[in-house]
């Protein structure tokens, strides 16, 4: 097991892991490094976190695959937050990958639509 899926681990099961910011940031690398249950555990505690998570994610961004940057998308139109806008509207206009740029515009539709997010 990587020393990321056990710090990721720790952290869903314990909650604890230094600070909150480096709680966030085990969840964000779980979230676009790790696959199946673990980053969908991370995925679900940084929504229950709502907009506290949203600066962590888009920091994750600039280490992250175009997978992992599409996994970020769908958790910041999950938390549903108006402050994920604007992360979601860069990626639209200027990511790399096309792929990425049409998530990051089928979040901003549902989440102007009202399909997904708490708006915490």
């Amino acid at each position: 097991m990587r020393i990321a899926a056990i710090a990721t681990a720790w952290v869903l099961a314990t909650g604890c892991f230094g600070n909150d910011d480096n709680r966030l940031e085990v969840l964000v690398d779980a979230l676009v490094v790790e696959s199946g249950s673990l980053a969908t555990q991370a995925e679900n505690a940084l929504v229950a976190r709502g907009r506290d998570s949203i600066v962590v994610l888009e920091t994750g961004l600039y280490r992250a695959t175009p997978h992992g940057r599409r996994r970020i998308i769908r958790t910041l139109a999950r938390i549903g937050h108006p402050d994920a806008r604007p992360v979601l509207a860069h990626l639209h206009r200027y990511d790399s990958d096309e792929d990425v740029r049409e998530a990051a515009a089928r979040a901003m539709d549902r989440m102007n639509t009202g399909g997904e997010g708490k708006s915490k």
